[in-house]
């Protein structure tokens, strides 16, 4: 039997190790219950169907805390017995020795049977962790209810960057944060058509229709567990084989390859913040990261100058018009060919000056300026054709009202709850906003400039400075950074603390949601 050989269970349903998978499912399955709590839902008069509120008897007070919290402990601890083992480390391929050269055309090899053996095991846990989740109350988060009522202000002829949340009574009226009532949103239009789809297809159901918000991301994460490990596998065969002087025996790439592509699943897609803010709470962050990986892919596997500079950007532009933040992953489109050839990504640099060094410089910075210029004239037409336009950038400061760590935005908080609103409020408010903005600004400049030489990493890392350093920091942020690490080189420090900081905060975001979360009761 071959060492990557999958073994199957007593059971022959599904690749070992089963315990794990099955404790991920009762972790999932706990916290699914958890959100069946009358106090998760910002109605009166509950979630509105019999069977979820007879199970949200099993859920209140004390029970649902212990519940949630606890759930996730367990998810968290499967997630981490599962992680990929064979083979070597990522971060072990940036100083490497040089070895005989790579075949050529390894970079369109087909995937080894051996990644699928891990995959196979992935699979089968992200199917049995979700499955709890599908038919139940969004988890930690009632996004969705605000993305239904927003298809529902869509569908009866309004604009809801005009008349904002909750609008018009209907049936999510209800189940709007008061927090967000009265409020426009900050989803690009893209976002708002989609939400409005979910709901026709449940024929505007008051609880199906949020639970529809489901829908995207279900698809979504399906393209992602599809793309991710092609894309990873792709990237590695392209890493050695044009990168001039680096050689690689066929077999070593093909097992490092193959260890990429169990890595970037296990990180990208099986992840607990993914599998229960994106799946659990229906978060419409899924669509841009599951469209920007495909655009990653369509430069990997056909790198030509049509590719990365048109076709691409604009899959970008469609990513962006669910998340502008999705726009950053035209860096690493129109970079990729460049950087691949001048063989710069394999192994840590310096960025520009690297860039500099090849005589690559001014090609990067030229391709990038063309694909950034497609990016955004696609995504302005998405919001001119739709008819929604450009409403949304009017309530980008709303996501600094959210009560979360963000440092930026939780210093002026911090005054208010200990000062009170001193004389000079406006004026501080109006330069901590300009400050906010230049720090934001300044830190995504660095990352850039850092990680010039290896595209994707400065496009993951740049999500990253846009979670911790913008106006709130939300758990259903960091996926798309974990997707985006997961395909790129780095070290081993690197990795601990990016893995590190995911875990404590999903822990601690989960523990805070449940203690504090849920503004109505119904009586009786």
């Amino acid at each position: 039997m071959k060492a990557d050989a999958p073994r199957w269970s007593c059971w022959n349903l599904m690749p070992y190790p089963i315990v794990p998978i099955l404790v991920g499912m009762a972790g999932t399955s706990a916290m699914a219950l958890g959100a069946t709590s009358p106090a998760y839902s910002f109605s009166p008069y509950g979630w509105g169907e019999n069977w979820v509120e007879w199970l949200g008897r099993f859920a209140t007070g004390a029970e649902g805390v212990w519940e949630t919290t606890l759930g996730a402990l367990a998810l968290t601890w499967a997630w981490w017995v599962l992680r990929p083992r064979k083979g070597q480390p990522l971060h072990g391929l940036v100083n490497m020795p040089g070895t005989v050269r790579a075949m050529a055309g390894a970079a369109g090899a087909d995937v080894h049977d051996g990644m699928w053996s891990g995959i196979r095991q992935f699979t089968w846990a992200l199917i049995l962790w979700c499955l709890p989740m599908l038919a139940l109350p969004p988890i930690l988060s009632n996004d969705s209810t605000l993305y239904a009522d927003a298809g529902w202000s869509y569908a009866n002829g309004y604009n809801v960057y005009d008349v904002g949340l909750a609008y018009l009574p209907g049936p999510y009226h209800d189940q709007v944060d008061k927090l967000w009532a009265g409020s426009g949103v900050a989803y690009p239009p893209l976002s708002i058509l989609t939400a409005w789809l979910c709901d026709a297809v449940t024929g505007f159901h008051p609880y199906w229709g949020i639970i529809a918000q489901r829908i995207p991301v279900l698809i979504s994460v399906a393209v992602m567990l599809y793309v991710l490990p092609r894309l990873a596998h792709s990237l590695m065969m392209t890493r050695f084989s044009e990168a001039p002087g680096l050689d690689c025996p066929s077999e070593a790439l093909e097992s490092r390859a193959c260890f990429a592509a169990r890595l970037a699943v296990w990180l990208g897609v099986l992840n607990p913040l993914l599998i229960v803010h994106y799946v659990g709470g229906a978060h419409n962050d899924a669509p841009m990261v599951a469209i920007t990986v495909v655009a990653l892919y369509m430069v990997v596997k056909k790198p030509t100058l049509a590719m990365s500079l048109v076709y691409a950007p604009i899959v970008v532009g469609l990513g962006m018009a669910y998340k502008p933040q999705g726009g950053l992953t035209a860096v690493a489109v129109a970079a990729l060919p460049v950087i691949f050839s001048a063989g710069l990504d394999l192994q840590v640099g310096n960025g520009l000056m690297r860039l500099r060094r090849a005589g690559v410089l001014k090609q990067v910075v030229g391709r990038v300026a063309v694909a950034c210029c497609v990016t955004l004239a696609t995504f302005a037409l998405v919001c001119v054709v739709s008819g929604l336009g450009f409403g949304w950038t009017k309530w980008l400061d709303l996501m600094g009202k959210a009560n979360t760590i963000a440092p930026m935005a939780s210093i002026p908080k911090l005054i208010l709850l200990f000062n009170g609103e001193p004389p000079w409020w406006p004026v501080f408010t109006f330069w901590w906003a300009i400050l906010s903005a230049v720090v934001l600004l300044g830190l995504l400049l660095f990352v850039l400039i850092r990680f010039a030489d290896r595209p994707i990493s400065a496009v993951g890392w740049g999500a990253f400075v846009v979670v911790v350093a913008g106006q709130s920091i939300h758990p259903w942020y960091l996926p798309w950074t974990l997707a985006l690490l997961g395909l790129a080189p780095h070290t081993r420090t690197q990795r601990r603390w990016l893995f590190g900081f995911a875990i404590v905060f999903f822990m601690w975001n989960t523990f805070q949601t449940a203690m504090w979360h849920g503004q109505y009761v119904p009586e009786g």
